[in-house]
């Protein structure tokens, strides 16, 4: 039995899931349960604390055991495949092996988008090394792009995800 119930939806032109982890809400309930009749039982003696555990226990019966996470999946469709170049960079920055080694640690060093924004098209990043960036077509917040000003393996990434190709440029 999956332990998560998600659905997935587009958004801004990016793809999202939305889940809410099964034992989560379980466990909600359960507590939220124990921490109602905990209060009734306390609100004979001490009111106002048996008052306070009830609206706690209410609250995360019905409203934190519905908690849901939205994770990034994918961009809804390639907007970029067939271009020389995104974002205001020039195709000639592509050129060279350390940045199409750049491009393929982007496609093979364990990094991820984990969040994306639309309408400012700004990306957050997950790491190799577990720190996360933020990066547009044209801008990372990661060291070696503040060292070379060039587009780095973030940057890559979210090109490449958007539907860019190394293809597109290093032919």
């Amino acid at each position: 039995m999956k332990d998560e119930k998600s659905t997935t939806f587009e958004q801004g032109g990016a793809i999202y899931t939305r889940s809410v982890s099964k034992s989560f809400r379980l466990l909600c309930h359960v507590l939220g349960a124990v921490l109602v009749v905990l209060g009734v039982l306390l609100a004979l003696a001490f009111p106002p604390v048996g008052i306070v555990l009830v609206i706690l226990g209410l609250l995360m019966f019905f409203k934190l055991s519905k908690r849901e996470e939205i994770k990034f999946v994918s961009f809804a469709r390639p907007t970029l495949a067939g271009c020389r170049t995104f974002g205001s960079w020039n195709e000639q920055v592509h050129r060279g092996a350390a940045q199409s080694d750049r491009f393929e640690r982007a496609l093979h060093d364990g990094i991820a988008i984990i969040g994306y924004n639309a309408k400012t098209g700004v990306a957050t990043i997950s790491g190799s090394t577990g720190n996360k960036y933020t990066t547009t077509l044209d801008y990372c917040s990661c060291e070696d792009f503040s060292k070379r000003s060039k587009p780095c393996k973030h940057i890559y990434l979210l090109a490449s995800q958007m539907g860019f190709s190394g293809d597109d440029f290093y032919n």
